[in-house]
């Protein structure tokens, strides 16, 4: 049966009768979501990021950001019994996001999302007019954008949508690409110009940002400092602010690369408020990307840093605003934290007026957090027996850390206590960039207790275990949690320290007739392997010979059900609930990698030890009707996997990365539009070298450990129809056309589905209502039986699913 006949069966299979009410694509697109939900300093507010349903945006060029022009956010006086009101009048066509506190709990800073503007403003917390300052922002998704300097002074980083890091993102390909077709037709210049080596000063400079000083009550704007910040961190007194600025491109062959290291040189400014003087402590210091952290007199900040042209990794360093600069403990190092961003993670802190670090001794790969005293420095972790990971909450006299021993508060002196046992799932307040965390909760049996660095007995929860902590106020006992039923419908729950709960806002309540699918463990792995928890999931109206959809993720560990793929998440790619809603089952399996082995090595096997343990257990999935779908890293899997075996009869991947030789370092289209500020080639280099690639050293060192791990290269070896999703806006862009035209010279069943003015996700809602039709559709026609048991006479018989054309045999190995 041709694809395009099929279109109207796979239709009627994703939005079609169930068994209650199927989730659809037009139910994924119509949720709501909840982001940030703060507590105002005094206790007395809540103010929660509430977005509007997905589908009615009124454009979706911010790509991700897109949730910017959605915002509504809500307020609830905790003094009172009403319900959640609007914090600000909503204007038509604008999205709302809010910001920091001010210290006394009046103020909340507010941004107004128009077109591809961002501004800042200022709402009272009370009654009284939004303050609407004209000033051009970046969203607070990466580093801070306005902070308070007391309860009537807002410290701002200013920039232009145009010099956006990431507000830009999702236009500016086309924005600059039109605008340099017109140069063109008009015989003028179009071009660009990048630079390496002895050409590196070709590169444009990064953008440029103000520093400004704002007085919202008398709707003052005075400008501190323009230059090309990136981030900022203000005095806990309010006295200065640090500023960290991007300098002169780094030269790539210095070191080993990073997947988070910074193109440029990363210098450090600090400015007085009072004054508008500006220091440089360290001229040479080339800042990493830890946060930085004030001392509480204002005076002198700690950071990690290197000088100019060292190779060795970074240390720390106390700059002080009169100038000094103290290399501290030369002989420990910085650490990140397994691979993550060091610039989420806590490396440093000040105890009681005490420097404490991360770090590790040089040459040891043991972390530990130190003391810095005038004595040298003192380990304060030596007891732990594997050395001690980044604080989980800070405050001005202990740090939260998460042990084998479970959670504990450490002390300047060393001094450890136990607050949460081993084995404590833990929950983590979200927080604006910059900020840390002042408590956690932990989840112990079926109890919650939140838990923070200051000395004090925690408070259990009457809630469920399930309920996500959203803030804690220690002080008043007050906690915000995010409760989810199985329908997926949402409530934000206010408890206070004895257990009385209030709900204050519903999301989606139009779930309530859904029947989500709910998660079973699948506890599997390959041969030779420990076992690893596997989430599969069944559909409500189970049927025999129900396909099975596997949505691989090499790298990844599930130890309890992913997140998005509970009922009610809005996860636009291969939604797990639409997915069971259309009838077909899903397994989500972990799939751990070694850091030096082969990431394709044996991943057929590691991904079909799961699939057989969910066979056996369930005789209603079809042995033979087995799919594979994977989005980014998990569509390069999705590929690997299909060239090692022959069981898949379809394949879907979108946005994969497919031939790791022109993946290397590959500028994507915005890169070649805003080179100023998406020329990341160190940060790509390590995405290659020791990243989710890991061809440990770049492809000319080790040609075939790259050919190896390049399914563009094994296409001879997939046997089941493929389609390739991509996007023209994409930093992926130009990885699926290898694979089709090489399935396409091999004449195998191969769709190229390409979609104009997205990025690496599908968004746009008329966009991805297209892409699940056509996806059921080619699941329908790749998985539609070719001799029906029922038609046989033989009920016992396994349905026998279609297959290539082509009859090249599939191999279990890689070359």
């Amino acid at each position: 049966m041709r694809l395009a006949a099929t279109l109207g069966i796979a239709c009627a299979l994703a939005f079609g009768p169930a068994h209650g009410q199927p989730f659809t694509v037009e139910d994924l697109l119509s949720l709501q979501d909840l982001g940030r939900t703060a507590f105002s300093p005094d206790g007395r507010w809540l103010v929660m990021d509430v977005a509007a349903p997905w589908k009615a945006a009124t454009h979706y060029d911010l790509d991700a950001l897109t949730y910017l022009s959605l915002g509504r956010p809500m307020i609830v006086d905790l003094t009172q019994a009403g319900d959640a009101r609007p914090l600000v009048p909503f204007e038509a066509g604008a999205g709302y996001t809010t910001g920091s506190f001010s210290p006394d709990g009046q103020w909340i800073v507010v941004y107004r999302q128009r077109d591809k503007i961002l501004e800042l403003g200022v709402a009272p917390l009370g009654s009284g007019q939004t303050w609407w300052s004209g000033i051009e922002v970046d969203p607070e998704v990466f580093t801070a954008t306005a902070r308070w300097a007391g309860s009537d002074r807002l410290v701002v980083l200013s920039r232009s949508a145009e010099d956006s890091r990431v507000l830009s993102l999702g236009w500016i390909h086309q924005d600059r690409s039109t605008r340099a077709w017109a140069q063109a037709v008009a015989g003028r210049v179009s071009g660009v110009a990048m630079g390496s080596g002895r050409y590196r000063d070709s590169n444009p400079p990064p953008p440029s940002a103000r520093l400004l000083l704002v007085e919202p009550r008398l709707g003052r704007v005075q400008t501190l400092a323009q230059g090309a910040f990136a981030d900022m961190t203000m005095s806990s007194n309010g006295e200065r602010v640090a500023l960290v600025e991007d300098a002169e491109p780094i030269p790539s062959g210095l070191e080993a690369p990073s997947a988070f290291k910074s193109s440029q040189r990363r210098r450090l400014v600090l400015v007085d408020m009072k004054s508008g003087r500006r220091a440089r402590p360290c001229p040479r210091c080339d800042l990493a990307r830890f946060p930085i952290a004030w001392s509480d007199d204002g005076r002198t900040v700690l950071a990690a840093a290197r000088l100019d042209g060292a190779t060795a990794r970074f240390g720390y360093w106390a700059l002080s605003f009169d100038g000094r600069a103290e290399h501290l403990a030369p002989n420990l190092e910085t650490r990140d934290s397994a691979g993550r961003d060091p610039s989420t993670v806590g490396g440093v802190a000040w105890l009681d007026g005490a420097p404490v670090v991360l770090a590790g001794s040089v040459g040891r790969d043991r972390s530990d957090w130190w003391r810095l005293s005038p004595k040298g420095p003192v380990n304060l972790t030596a007891q732990l027996p594997a050395g001690a990971g980044p604080a989980i909450a800070v405050d001005q006299h202990g740090l939260l850390l998460s042990t084998a021993n479970g959670v504990s508060r450490l002390t300047a002196d060393g001094r450890m206590a136990s607050l949460a046992a081993p084995g404590a799932r833990l929950i983590l307040a979200a927080v604006l960039p910059g900020d840390r965390p002042v408590a956690a909760a932990s989840v112990v049996g079926g109890a919650a207790h939140p838990i923070w660095p200051e000395p004090g007995a925690s408070w259990p929860m009457a809630g469920p275990p399930t309920e996500r902590v959203l803030d804690v106020v220690p002080k008043l006992g007050l906690t915000a949690s995010l409760t989810r039923d199985v329908h997926g419908v949402k409530s934000v729950v206010l408890r206070g320290r004895t257990g009385e709960a209030r709900a204050v806002l519903t999301l989606n309540p139009q779930l309530a007739a859904f029947q989500g699918a709910v998660p079973v463990a699948v506890t599997a792995g390959p041969s030779g392997s420990p076992p690893r928890t596997s989430w599969l999931y069944l559909p409500v109206a189970e049927r025999p010979e129900t396909s099975l959809i596997v949505l691989p993720y090499p790298g990844s560990a599930y130890p309890k059900p992913p997140a998005d793929a509970e009922p009610g998440a809005l996860g636009l790619v291969a939604n797990v609930q639409v997915l069971t809603s259309a009838g077909y089952a899903v397994l989500v399996p972990s799939l751990p990698l070694a850091a030096d082995a082969d990431p394709g090595q044996g991943l057929a096997a590691a991904i079909l030890a799961p699939v057989d343990a969910a066979l056996a257990a369930h005789p209603s999935l079809s042995r033979t009707c087995l799919a594979i779908w994977g989005q980014s890293f998990g569509g390069w899997g999705a590929l690997m996997a299909a060239s090692q075996t022959d069981r898949f009869k379809a394949v879907i991947a979108t946005s994969p990365i497919t031939d790791l030789f022109s993946f290397y370092g590959h500028l994507g289209p915005q890169a070649i539009a805003a080179p100023d500020r998406y020329m990341a080639l160190p940060s790509l280099y390590g995405w290659s070298e020791t990243g989710q690639g890991r061809m440990l050293g770049p492809p000319w060192k080790d040609p075939g450990r790259n050919f190896r791990n390049s399914p563009a290269l094994l296409t001879d070896k997939i046997t089941a129809p493929v389609m390739l999703v991509t996007s023209d806006s994409d930093f992926t862009t130009g990885q699926s056309t290898p694979v089709f035209t090489s399935l396409y010279r091999q004449d195998k069943d191969a769709l190229l589905v390409t979609y104009r003015g997205e990025g690496h996700v599908v968004l746009s809602p008329g966009n991805v209502r297209d892409f699940y039709a056509r996806a059921f559709a080619f699941l329908a026609d790749a998985l539609e039986p070719a001799i029906s048991p029922a038609a046989a006479g033989d009920t016992e018989r396994p349905s026998q699913c279609r297959t290539q054309a082509s009859t090249v045999a599939a191999t279990s190995s890689v070359p």
